[in-house]
């Protein structure tokens, strides 16, 4: 298998902290379908970002999940603010040092992939890049996904041999 590239456009969201109520003797973990947004209760957005990671996904899925190490590079591209959009201000893409972290914009991406069928668990993901980048002027926001399985050993350039198929 060779690298996957996709491209989701939209607006990316970070993972929000899960919310906690109690439940009998228990605490129940969940997060909401809808938040409050000047008084009035809309759809989380989280839930439109996950559809749209799972959308663009789905259409290069590969025929069965990947069952080895894998790398996953990931691009965020955030909607350049009305401050950078001075003629003075570089055309090219800038380096995005605002919040959301990236440890928090990861987790969605990573969960969408595996719940899609890319991967039989996310703990197989043990390598990749995670870039946040305004847009360039006139590029509209997104995330742009690389997949790879990983066929090397760490620290050399010699290749992985497949497992020997278990004798049943």
């Amino acid at each position: 298998m060779t690298t996957l590239s996709i491209r989701v456009d939209g607006k990316p969201i970070a993972q929000p902290r899960p919310r906690a109520r109690n439940a009998g003797k228990h605490a129940r973990v969940y997060s909401p379908k809808k938040v409050k947004r000047k008084g009035v209760y809309v759809d989380n957005p989280i839930y439109i970002w996950r559809d749209l990671i799972t959308k663009a996904a789905r259409m290069n899925r590969p025929s069965k999940p990947m069952d080895c190490p894998v790398r996953v590079d990931l691009v965020f591209l955030f909607e350049r603010p009305q401050r950078l959009m001075r003629r003075k201000d570089p055309e090219g893409r800038m380096w995005h040092t605002a919040k959301p972290d990236r440890d928090n914009i990861d987790k969605p991406v990573i969960d969408c992939l595996k719940n899609d069928g890319w991967f039989v668990d996310d703990s197989h993901v043990c390598a990749g890049e995670i870039l946040k980048l305004y847009c360039a002027k006139g590029e509209e926001p997104g995330l742009l996904i690389c997949i790879a399985p990983i066929l090397t050993e760490p620290g050399s350039r010699r290749l992985l041999r497949p497992p020997e198929p278990a004798e049943r």
